[in-house]
């Protein structure tokens, strides 16, 4: 078994009664009583010769007072390697990188002893295999994952709801939710690639747009354009309403919600700390 040449509490006892003038003081840095201390100083000096009595009062032989050195050395380096940065890489949509993560990324920064730097990867197709061959650290989805390596905390339910552009305003401003729904349906639809709008809806269309996109940042800059109307995740549309770029009609609710859960690999122990920081913060901000 591999041992010290020199015990560590012998080591930290050195530091004390090189920083201190007396025994008594020492005894003070180290938290323990002057008589124990005695003991301890009294068995360095006849098992390694590093401490010396001179009358009635400690001091540290030459070796003793270089051994303190290094101690003291060796703690400012071990408290600088704890303060080391976390790199976390993050891969999610690229608009909840953009509206939420990102915007809020200084409170995950600079909470106490975080020291986590973030990477975020917005284009991932396939966040699984990403997760499981560790080219991200962490996904955050609107649903939880499928393979049992991985896993997960769901953090809030994400709903989708219909947008129209704000010159619609005075369209449907004294509209009957029946009546909207019959003007909406000849006005152009921007789709989303991945969703059947007759089913996110429950009716029919009798007008899509030309344009339609694979992502929720296209359909939202469709809408901001005015060249038709959409639904949208609530989170990614909140600044445009307040902005008065977008309108929300609430009149008309959608079949369609996520639930937003942050992912992780099970056997990832080392990031345990870091998981536990990155759920609060994730419910902090959505």
């Amino acid at each position: 078994m591999i041992k010290f040449a020199i015990d560590p509490e012998y080591c930290l006892i050195l530091k004390a009664m090189n920083e201190a003038d007396s025994l008594r003081k020492a005894a003070i840095l180290l938290e323990t009583d002057a008589p124990a201390l005695v003991r301890k100083v009294r068995k360095i000096a006849d098992e390694h010769g590093l401490l010396q009595k001179n009358g009635q009062k400690w001091s540290l032989t030459e070796r003793g007072r270089q051994l303190a050195l290094w101690t003291d050395q060796v703690m400012a380096t071990q408290s600088e390697a704890l303060k080391e940065e976390v790199d976390v890489r993050i891969s999610s949509f690229a608009w909840l990188s953009e509206e939420i993560l990102i915007p809020n990324s200084n409170t995950l920064i600079n909470k106490k002893n975080a020291q986590i730097k973030l990477h975020f990867n917005m284009v991932a197709p396939d966040n699984e295999n990403e997760l499981i061959h560790g080219r991200t650290d962490y996904v955050i989805q609107g649903h939880p994952p499928i393979d049992p390596l991985i896993a997960y905390k769901k953090i809030k339910k994400l709903d989708w709801l219909v947008v129209v552009p704000i010159s619609f305003r005075q369209k449907i401003s004294k509209l009957q939710p029946e009546q909207i729904i019959s003007l909406l349906q000849k006005e152009p639809f921007i789709r989303h690639t991945q969703i059947r709008p007759e089913s996110v809806l429950g009716f029919n269309l009798e007008s899509l747009s030309h344009i339609s996109a694979n992502s929720v940042l296209g359909v939202r800059s469709a809408v901001v354009s005015g060249i038709g109307w959409s639904v949208l995740p609530a989170l990614s549309i909140q600044n445009y309403v307040i902005n008065n770029r977008l309108l929300v009609v609430p009149a008309i609710k959608t079949f369609l919600s996520d639930e937003v859960s942050i992912w992780w690999l099970r056997s990832r122990k080392d990031m345990s700390a870091t998981t536990k920081e990155m759920v609060n913060w994730l419910s902090g901000i959505i």
